[in-house]
């Protein structure tokens, strides 16, 4: 099935995937891509900051029935997205107009997955920027860091 916003639970099917070891992160990330870049850029407030996109996918991600937390609080700052799938647990961060670097690099140095120290599964930092003139992910950089 062609994977575009308003393909039929296009996001639902990319996560059920993700779930099941059917599609990497990787694959899911472009999904998500896909999706933002099909929201209409005369919708979008001009003013658009990483809280709108974020807002988008946990909303969209919970109405699938993921296992997601938003702006889960630790000692050093606030978690944008918590993703928890069997085998493993995402903490998403997104940036707009910055890096996916720097994103990857604020979960680390604050050290957000100790909240999961306790946790069997492995945990990966996924920063991903949104480029302000194209309104959807440009560059995205995942790293194991439990």
């Amino acid at each position: 099935m062609e994977e575009y916003v308003g393909s039929a639970d296009t996001l639902g099917i990319a996560f059920n995937d993700l779930r099941f070891k059917d599609k990497t992160f990787e694959q899911f990330v472009e999904v998500i891509r896909k999706w933002y870049a099909g929201i209409p850029y005369s919708i979008t407030d001009k003013n658009q900051n990483e809280q709108l996109y974020q807002s988008l996918i946990y909303a969209a991600l919970l109405a699938v029935g993921a296992d997601i937390q938003a702006e889960d609080q630790t000692s050093d700052g606030r978690m944008d997205i918590a993703l928890k799938v069997p085998d493993a647990i995402y903490i998403l961060e997104l940036k707009y107009g910055k890096s996916a670097e720097e994103a990857t690099d604020q979960i680390i140095t604050k050290d957000y997955a100790v909240r999961f120290a306790a946790d069997p599964r492995p945990v990966y930092a996924v920063g991903m920027n949104i480029s302000q003139d194209r309104r959807t992910i440009d560059h995205y950089k995942i790293v194991k860091v439990k």
